[in-house]
């Protein structure tokens, strides 16, 4: 039979670990509005001439990197928010464990500048810059930053 005080103990360890284990965070709630920005790097697929691009695709075989810092400014709205919308026009951040970042407050049915720094993730991958505005339609957009690691 236990003492008191291994039962004490038995039962701060149980408390402690529940506690431990429910605020593990298993990866991204699904995304439903604003902007979430993920930073990537891929050394399998063909790199551009440029080291980052910034898409709203994903190579299949880029893998997520935390630490990547990201910017970005509304230019111009194409249209009504949707219901999600928020109302800021600039946001930055960056990515956190999970290789993203959610800016769920931002306007919706816009063009965005958008600009990623993989300064102290990476720092040979530099800083990328949308070459146009880049299009965040109504209810959101995930934007996918992928710093091409030349092997070769």
């Amino acid at each position: 039979m236990l003492r008191l005080s291994q039962m004490r103990w038995l039962i701060l360890t149980v408390l402690l670990l529940i506690t431990v284990c429910t605020s593990c965070a298993e990866g991204p709630k699904p995304f439903d509005h604003g902007i979430r920005v993920w930073s990537y790097i891929d050394v399998v697929d063909r790199p551009p001439q440029l080291p980052i691009i910034i898409s709203g695709q994903l190579p299949p075989h880029a893998v997520t990197i935390s630490g990547v810092g990201h910017f970005g400014e509304l230019q111009s709205t194409t249209g009504p928010p949707s219901g999600v919308s928020g109302t800021d026009t600039r946001f930055d951040g960056e990515t956190n464990k999970f290789g993203f970042d959610d800016h769920e407050t931002i306007r919706d049915n816009a063009f965005w500048d958008l600009s990623v720094s993989y300064n102290f993730a990476m720092p040979h991958c530099g800083v990328a810059h949308t070459p146009v505005p880049f299009r965040v339609p109504q209810g959101g957009q995930q934007v996918f930053a992928i710093c091409y690691e030349f092997t070769g």
